[in-house]
């Protein structure tokens, strides 16, 4: 990635150049040289300029596309190269605890054989055309040599003019054949630089509406789904006909097995992805037709993946309210940190909040990173709070404790949970159990307890057998 940057950053750096100080003195090279053969020799080298045109529109069709697509090969393979050794540093552990050393070294050594083959033979493509072209140049040179001998015995031309002409013939051919390399550092930025840009843009396809408001807030919370067909591939739909609605200050959850679409939901409200058929409503406006900034500002996330920034503790939390320029008070950031269940590690450290995490920092554990992440989310002053999974890292008794605290500090939010431990969710107002991108029941904790060889009674079961052999575990702390 950091490869893809810098040469990104580089090829968008060398346009003004390449076009300003470049491209404009060959053009005008270019066409004075054209002046030159029509105007001071007349017709009699019209045919040699001619074919020095021949052979560069030659050269930029069918040369230097192959070069250019030697040059494509070379930089994806050496993208590939360093994106293969940043991911085994950067997941060192996780290589480490799966065994994974001689699958990356093999791995690595196959992709860099494969970046020297195809930077070789780049080379050589190369090294053909710039051949090529001097066989091509010194050719035509000579050509023009004899043309001026006969037209100077012939009396046509002045031992003057025959100088002239030989002198003149480098600054004519120069800039045609700076013209035809110009093409090819345009293609070789634009191919560095499409791929930072690609990145950027995500190939994502979503477009602010053209009748979008200017300004735009969520008043309520109140969410629906309505007939939402979605697949991130066409050929492999995730949600199929998912209707439901989720009343404004109230709580729904969300369970299933594994891939069932469960956080693609989470996903189409914040409109990270549009649906494909179907609509999502937040307080009776469609999301897609109010600008994703607005839409977002309002809405808190918290992921099960945990996210967090090379910087201090309280920069990591303050991050929650980013979109309004990291406005959350110290008071508001150990307030989120209290809900946590982490304010009192963090106060244990020498530099408390300031304390740098990763680069040079303090590594927490899993369970604290966690808590962090989770902190970050209810310190953002938001109408929606969605979670996925917010506290499957941490024990029984601490996600007991940041349960009643998020319980606690989300009344009067809308909350969407996405939960696999199903004693967080007893207190929903509905529970959605998704299936194959389906609604297969919905309801209460205690109707969907009911529901005789019910998919959520079976979990529930399950659960319940596994919590009895635990001695840490309270079910009834849980409610």
């Amino acid at each position: 990635m950091s490869n893809v940057f810098f040469q990104s950053k580089h090829a968008l750096s060398s346009f003004v150049d390449l076009f300003v100080m470049k491209l404009g003195p060959s053009l005008f090279g270019v066409l004075a040289s054209v002046y030159q053969y029509q105007w001071v020799y007349d017709s009699y080298f019209i045919p040699l300029a001619l074919a020095m045109a021949m052979w560069s529109i030659i050269q930029s069709s069918i040369l230097t596309p192959a070069e250019r697509a030697s040059y494509r090969y070379t930089n994806y393979n050496t993208n590939d190269e360093m994106d293969q050794c940043m991911t085994a540093l950067r997941q060192s552990e996780t290589v480490k605890q799966f065994s994974g050393e001689e699958y990356h070294s093999k791995r690595y050594r196959e992709v860099l054989d494969e970046t020297e083959r195809t930077a070789d033979h780049h080379k050589w493509v190369v090294e053909v055309v710039k051949r090529g072209s001097r066989v091509i140049h010194q050719l035509l040179h000579v050509i023009g040599t004899i043309m001026c001998l006969r037209l100077l015995a012939r009396g046509h031309m002045k031992s003057s003019d025959v100088l002239f002409f030989l002198g003149h013939f480098q600054v004519t051919y120069r800039p045609l054949t700076y013209l035809v390399g110009l093409g090819q550092d345009v293609y070789n930025l634009h191919s560095n630089s499409l791929t930072l840009l690609r990145l950027i843009d995500n190939d994502n396809d979503m477009v602010e509406s053209e009748d979008a408001p200017d300004s735009w807030d969520i008043s309520e919370g109140t969410i629906e789904f309505k007939d939402v067909h979605f697949s991130y591939e066409k050929k492999t739909p995730v949600l199929k006909g998912i209707s439901f609605t989720v009343e404004a200050g109230t709580t729904t959850a969300i369970v299933g097995a594994t891939g069932g679409g469960k956080t693609t939901i989470m996903d189409l409200i914040a409109r990270f992805y549009d649906v494909d058929q179907g609509s999502v409503l937040i307080d009776g406006v469609d999301v897609r037709h109010v600008k994703q900034a607005d839409l977002r500002k309002s809405i808190s996330i918290i992921p099960q993946q945990n996210h967090l920034l090379p910087k201090s503790i309280k920069f990591n939390i303050q991050y929650g309210t980013a979109a309004t320029n990291m406005s959350a008070t110290q008071d508001e950031v150990e307030g989120a940190a209290q809900k946590a269940q982490i304010h009192e590690k963090i106060s244990s450290l020498a530099k408390g909040y300031e304390t740098l995490l990763y680069q040079g920092g303090t590594r927490f554990s899993g369970g604290e990173n966690q808590r962090l992440n989770i902190a970050r989310g209810l310190v953002r002053p938001s109408k929606i709070l969605l979670l996925d999974e917010a506290t499957s890292a941490l024990d029984m008794i601490t996600e007991r404790n940041v349960q009643n605290s998020i319980n606690d500090g989300t009344k009067g939010k809308t909350c969407i949970v996405i939960a696999h431990r199903l004693p967080t969710i007893i207190h929903a107002r509905q529970i959605l159990v998704i299936k194959e991108g389906k609604i297969a029941e919905r309801g209460t904790f205690a109707e969907l307890k009911k529901i005789p060889n019910g998919i959520f009674k079976k979990m529930w079961e399950a659960q319940m057998k596994v919590a009895k052999e635990r001695s840490d575990f309270d079910i009834h702390g849980m409610t």
